[in-house]
């Protein structure tokens, strides 16, 4: 099936990115023991490693969403036909019109649609965009984002392949903000236990597994049509 494929092709390239950033850190963990500078430039590539390993996470999961969504709206579905919880993805632009809407006709007639949504026979239309990807926010990935994931599509099992993989999210998604925005002087980031390039490089294993596990929670559900009620 070509979602499939899709699915796997993106965690590959993914997966082989995160690879590199690997060796990056391995060259770094050698620098920093000698120079000054060279302990500068191993602070550089241990903070460039968690940004970009963290932009790759969120790359591949703005994918996955892409495929399902558009796999999902192939098949023409009535939303009455799609499980409660996807149709409040499928309503999504309901939802957000009403941000904006003064004409208080067109409000309620949209509150009146939103309400009957489990007798509703128009195709269910999930949202693919370029920018933040529903249910995405565009802010870093935490683990609350890859629950409301697993909610709204009512994927199998947990989102976290291991409590590891959960845990270093959580402390990946801080650091990865620390860095971006200042938060703590660059310096003194690197200085904190754990923080040490065999360190970061474990971290971003234990985010890699991720990596699999997401593309293959969507290729079961899709299999599966396990979005249908």
């Amino acid at each position: 099936m070509s979602y499939e494929i899709d699915l796997f092709n993106a965690a590959e390239r993914a997966l082989s990115r995160v690879d590199n950033l690997k060796t990056l850190l391995v060259g770094a963990a050698a620098a920093s023991a000698e120079t000054p500078q060279s302990h500068a430039y191993s602070r550089e590539m241990r903070a460039a490693c968690v940004v970009y390993s963290m932009a790759e996470l969120e790359a591949l999961t703005t994918t996955v969403l892409h495929i399902a969504n558009a796999e999902i709206n192939s098949g023409s579905h009535s939303i009455k036909e799609c499980r409660p919880s996807l149709r409040a993805l499928a309503g999504h632009s309901t939802f957000e019109s009403l941000r904006d809407t003064i004409d208080s006709n067109k409000v309620w007639q949209h509150r009146q649609l939103v309400t009957n949504f489990e007798e509703c026979d128009e195709v269910a239309i999930l949202p693919v965009s370029d920018k933040s990807q529903p249910p995405l926010d565009g802010k870093t990935l935490t683990p609350r984002h890859f629950d409301r994931i697993w909610s709204i599509y009512g994927l199998a099992g947990q989102w976290f392949p291991n409590v590891r993989c959960a845990m270093t999210l959580t402390k990946l998604r801080g650091l990865r903000n620390d860095l971006a925005h200042g938060n703590i002087p660059f310096a003194d980031v690197f200085s904190q236990p754990g923080m040490t390039s065999i360190e970061i490089e474990a971290y971003i294993a234990d985010i890699s597994e991720l990596f699999i596990h997401l593309p293959y929670a969507f290729s079961e559900h899709l299999t599966k049509r396990s979005y249908l009620i």
